[in-house]
């Protein structure tokens, strides 16, 4: 990460970067790895998804698949989901952009997750730090959903409770 100083004008400005750091900075998508165990409510069949990680944790633990860029200052992911598939209601100490790049998705939120919000193609929600999130893919086809969190090294998220028992059911064995 770059240092900063003042300009002569008290301006705030960045250590001067080089061209190379530009040209090792690109992210290509073939050199993507789809990732749908990113998170562990993954498998639970309401929550199936892929992750592509650029930059940061993603606030995904499994690091058997690592971002291209794992130590940006801000996590930048895509998620790949079919119709009715997401994440669940969870939490993050940083706040969360969520951008629909292909097909609708439904964000909802609040402690229960009864407030929404559907983002069409290009459409995108800012969501606040400690404000419980989740998102799901509606309409007929699969999508592509963009997100970003302000902090690239985020901690795992907080899950609700109903999340946490539905991962408690699926450790127990049967």
């Amino acid at each position: 990460m770059s240092e900063s100083s003042t300009n002569g004008q008290g301006r705030r400005v960045a250590e001067r970067a080089s061209v190379e750091q530009v040209y090792q900075n690109v992210m290509r998508y073939k050199q993507m790895i789809p990732n749908w165990e990113a998170y562990p409510e993954a498998a639970l069949p309401a929550h199936q998804r892929c992750l592509f990680r650029y930059t940061g944790t993603a606030s995904s633990t499994d690091d058997k698949i690592p971002a291209l860029i794992p130590d940006a200052p801000f996590s930048f992911a895509t998620v790949y989901a079919e119709p009715g598939k997401g994440a669940p209601l969870h939490d993050h100490t940083e706040p969360e952009l969520f951008f629909a790049v292909k097909g609708s998705w439904q964000i909802y939120f609040g402690d229960d997750g009864k407030e929404m919000v559907v983002l069409d193609e290009l459409d995108a929600v800012l969501v606040p730090a400690g404000m419980q999130r989740g998102f799901r893919k509606v309409g007929l086809e699969a999508g592509l959903l963009l997100a970003i969190i302000a902090r690239g090294d985020e901690p795992f998220p907080d899950y609700s409770e109903a999340v946490l028992d539905d991962l408690n059911k699926l450790q127990q064995p049967s």
